[in-house]
């Protein structure tokens, strides 16, 4: 049988060697498409709904029949042109259409949610001051900078963690994960703050929640803009800061 091959994480590409479990003895499911093996918390479960409608079970509780893909866009749209559901379901399936926009919006809402959580159970930290203080003692394990923040003090975070060592000179290689796909009016809402640019959480149960959600939304869209990897970030003067 094979497994899935354990290194670092988050994922560039649909690839059992771009994944790790977080539990090493979470059972793997094989996806439909790939025919490869996966943790099941990279992974999206399907079912049908008793009308026959195509359905993303997200916390893979649903009752019935389940057909697994990896939680990325291009894969889940092959398995939809090549009419794999059906087949794996063994049923006939209405696919809605905007499927794999539906699971993005769906798998953010549950990542801000999970933010807004952690901040309720004090386990959030808010402001570039805190968060960078946190990062240079090594003390994050998510890194949170609105996608429309000020370069600056984007800068000064990606620094911070630098120093202390969660991240190296890809910004999605290395202990803390950060995640730069919100913007500051998605956090504030999230959150129930204002002007909300720069986050963090220590290491915990709902950091290892968060990421996980994250690494399944990467699937959809960029966790780091294109922008903040070549530079750490180019002049942008509409970047609100705090």
């Amino acid at each position: 049988m094979k497994q899935a091959k354990q290194t670092s994480r988050p994922r560039r590409e649909a690839s059992p060697e771009n994944f790790e479990a977080e539990n090493a003895r979470e059972p793997l499911r094989q996806c439909i498409v790939t025919r490869e093996r996966y943790p099941k918390e990279v992974m999206i479960r399907f079912v049908a709904a008793p009308d026959g409608t195509l359905v993303a079970d997200l916390q893979a509780k649903l009752p019935g029949r389940g057909a697994w893909v990896i939680a990325d866009a291009p894969v889940i749209e092959k398995a939809v042109q090549k009419h794999m559901f059906g087949k794996a379901l063994d049923a006939q399936v209405s696919v809605p259409a905007g499927l794999c926009k539906t699971i993005e919006t769906l798998l953010a809402k549950r990542c801000l949610e999970l933010m807004g959580q952690a901040l309720g159970a004090g386990q959030m930290l808010l402001g570039s001051g805190a968060t960078q203080a946190a990062a240079r003692a090594g003390e994050v394990a998510v890194a949170i900078e609105a996608k429309d923040g000020a370069p600056d003090g984007r800068r000064k975070t990606i620094a911070a963690l630098r120093a202390g060592g969660l991240i190296g000179r890809e910004l999605s290689h290395g202990k803390a994960t950060l995640i730069g796909c919100f913007s500051a009016t998605e956090l504030n809402l999230a959150l129930g703050r204002e002007n909300v640019i720069h986050a963090a959480l220590p290491a915990g149960g709902f950091a290892s929640r968060l990421v996980a959600e994250a690494r399944r939304l990467e699937g959809f869209r960029p966790l780091i803009p294109d922008a903040w990897t070549r530079t750490d970030g180019p002049s942008n003067p509409g970047g609100i800061s705090e």
